[in-house]
């Protein structure tokens, strides 16, 4: 046989063996569309082929984790502008809340935006309001909704909407129905706050009640963290020495990784401590138990000397978990308060539909610097290595009732600005806080003078 006609024999066989593997990985793929095409043309519920694609992404996302999903087009936007601290909508924060023994959903709302603007709050919407109603229209309170009710799930779509415009809603407060209008704007949310404000509005990030200590409370991990951050270090830096810091990271669901590393690299030195880890902030592995990227500690820490207590509970999760164990590990801070959520996985935001949709998938886990999970797996037990402990001595649980006491008097103090700071008590409504203040005067008191 000729050389040439055995050479063209060699590449059929190659190609129709790549063509062969390559079918077998997207043959699923031919079933999908050969589905959506039958539903399309044959099903006697009309649906359009968006509709069908929404329905398969949906289904596909749910046999993951809990924090995988398909994020879609009408969504997609008001997720990008949410992780950037910076969305058009009325600054307010909804919890989806279910009576386990009655079955019931409701919505409530969890917080309101505090700074400049915050139409929820000067509206008179306030945490604990039970939503009812959004323009008329109930939101439903199971699973399946109505015809002319609201999914829970879709509220927010019919809350937030273009800068300027009005939305009423119909919230349950003490057994009594009232309705608050009111005209979205553009929302811009502060990842650093203070203790009070001055008579400008402006944070004081020191302790009201003892100077010497410094108060920022991290309320998200993003963009503007570490500038914002550093802005108010270079405001602690004037006048009397701070002598002590205090980072409240209770209720901070997290946010950027990069945010995290960053913040965990303005603290850490990891030439100056005895602790060997590597210079590790965080590492990332896949399901194989491979570390996919290791982050270490490349600058010196900024306030050398200074104990640093971090504050955390149970809502603080993924980047706050992150910045809290890489502190702990590294004794750099006490870690006080309660248990975190232990949510330390990574997802990852793949554009679908040439960007008008989103997959979010969760692709690795966070591993901290000694070597242990963050993450808390389905069928891990409160005894397993999972989240961030406080340090001993340091754990001070509260009930939820508590916990709600305790934003209640924060939010009182956020909004008390022109004029004197709302009274509060640490003792009485803040034992977490106390728990950590005392520990900072300790520390003050055993330092030379």
């Amino acid at each position: 046989m000729p050389r040439l006609n055995m050479l063209a024999i060699w590449v059929v066989a190659f190609v129709s063996l790549f063509c062969y593997q390559r079918v077998g990985q997207v043959r699923e793929a031919v079933f999908l569309a050969e589905a959506m095409e039958t539903i399309g043309d044959e099903s006697l519920v009309e649906v359009s082929r968006q509709q069908l694609f929404d329905a398969a992404m949906h289904g596909m996302t749910s046999e993951l984790d809990r924090f995988s999903r398909f994020i879609p087009r009408d969504e997609s936007e008001r997720f990008r502008q949410q992780l950037d601290n910076h969305f058009p909508g009325i600054g307010i924060r909804i919890r989806i809340r279910k009576d386990e023994e009655t079955e019931k959903i409701e919505l409530v709302v969890e917080d309101t935006v505090i700074g400049t603007p915050q139409p929820a709050h000067d509206a008179g919407l306030r945490s604990g309001d039970r939503l009812v109603a959004v323009n008329g229209r109930r939101l439903a309170t199971s699973a399946t909704a109505g015809d002319d009710e609201i999914p829970p799930e879709d509220a927010t779509k019919f809350i937030t909407g273009p800068a300027g415009t009005d939305v009423t809603l119909t919230v349950e407060r003490d057994g009594e129905l009232l309705d608050f209008a009111v005209t979205r704007q553009e929302i811009e949310v502060d990842s650093i706050l203070g203790d009070t404000r001055n008579g400008a509005g402006e944070w004081i990030y020191r302790l009201a009640g003892d100077p010497r200590i410094g108060y920022i409370r991290i309320d998200s991990f993003s963009d503007n963290t570490l500038p914002q951050l550093r802005l108010a270090l270079d405001q602690l830096a004037k006048g009397d020495e701070m002598q002590a810091l205090l980072l409240d990271l209770r209720d901070n669901p997290g946010g950027y990784l990069r945010a995290a590393v960053e913040l965990c690299d303005l603290f850490i030195d990891a030439d100056q401590t005895d602790i060997n880890l590597d210079r590790r902030i965080v590492s990332t592995r896949d399901r194989f138990g491979k570390d996919h990227e290791v982050h270490r500690a490349r600058n010196g820490d900024v306030l050398p000397g200074v104990p640093i207590v971090v504050l955390v509970n149970g809502q603080s999760a993924s980047a706050s978990e992150i910045f809290a164990a890489c502190l702990q590990d590294y004794g750099r801070a006490v870690v006080c308060g309660s248990r975190t959520f232990g949510k330390g996985s990574v997802q990852k935001v793949v554009p679908l539909e040439r960007g008008r949709s989103l997959l979010k998938i969760t692709t690795n886990t966070f591993w901290r610097p000694s070597d242990q999970q963050i993450h808390k797996m389905d069928d891990a037990t409160d005894e397993d290595a999972w989240g961030v402990r406080p340090d001993d001595g340091f754990a001070v649980e509260l009930s939820e009732d508590e916990e709600e006491r305790r934003r209640d008097e924060r939010r009182a103090r956020d909004v008390a600005q022109h004029e004197q700071p709302a009274t509060f008590d640490p003792e009485i409504f803040d034992p977490q806080l106390q728990r950590a203040v005392d520990h900072l005067v300790e520390q003050l008191e055993k330092k030379p003078r």
